[in-house]
């Protein structure tokens, strides 16, 4: 965790392999491939464009989720109107037409999001030192990395997270690759962490215990937290 696949010539982080049961590895199974697609799809830095990774993702996606496999081009007009809503700058002199702008199928979100609950809980084993209680609940959302509007949020979760971790490699520079900050406190059963894979998908992540999210009392916390890696806490 994360995936081989979501990292040019499948080359993650050395040290991120963590103890699974057999049950959560098949629920996430298809999940990684949605969330290695989006992975690659907010990224723009074009080196770290792995063309034959990308492939063989979306022959993954064409194979094990061909209800997914739909992309369709923007108007101009919409183009435009997703760039404002997002935050994102129009590169300067490319006509809207040429901007690769598309839409993609909403599961991707819900995938997306129960894979990154997923990690929080194998950052959670790697930072504390200990599986999180299986009552305790996990959260996480995703941004896009171009989107300034999006800005605000990260600030926010980067002033609560003071400790930054750096993914490595140690048979070349791994970069910006992979990289997030956390805090958490061991005695109460919370964790948090805000990260980024390069200059692309911006994700957020929490594990709590049932006790303190109950004391938050927050919708937009208890909105997309699961409780197990199959089941939804509403």
């Amino acid at each position: 965790m994360p995936n081989r696949a979501s990292f040019p010539n499948r080359e993650g982080p050395e040290g991120y392999e963590f103890p699974a049961c057999a049950t959560c590895q098949t629920d996430t199974r298809l999940d990684e491939i949605a969330f290695s697609c989006m992975v690659y799809f907010n990224s723009h830095d074009e080196t770290l464009f792995d063309e034959r990774g990308f492939t063989r993702l979306i022959q993954g996606l064409k194979n094990n989720l061909p209800h997914m496999n739909e992309f369709r081009d923007l108007s101009p007009n919409q183009k435009r109107r997703a760039l404002t809503h997002f935050g994102i700058e129009r590169p300067h002199g490319t006509p809207l037409a040429e901007l690769g702008l598309v839409t993609v199928h909403p599961e991707f979100n819900e995938r997306t999001k129960r894979y990154l609950c997923k990690l929080a809980r194998a950052l959670f084993y790697k930072h504390v030192g200990r599986p999180a209680k299986s009552s305790s609940i996990a959260w996480s959302a995703w941004a896009q990395g171009k989107g300034t509007n999006s800005q605000k949020t990260l600030e926010q979760w980067l002033s609560v997270t003071p400790i930054h971790v750096q993914g490595t490699r140690s048979n070349f520079d791994f970069g910006n690759r992979f990289r997030y900050r956390i805090n958490y406190s061991d005695e109460l059963e919370v964790f948090l962490a805000a990260g980024q894979f390069g200059d692309g998908l911006i994700f957020y992540l929490s594990v709590a215990s049932e006790e303190i999210v109950a004391s938050l009392d927050k919708d937009a916390f208890q909105f997309g937290a699961e409780r197990s890696m199959s089941t939804s806490a509403n």
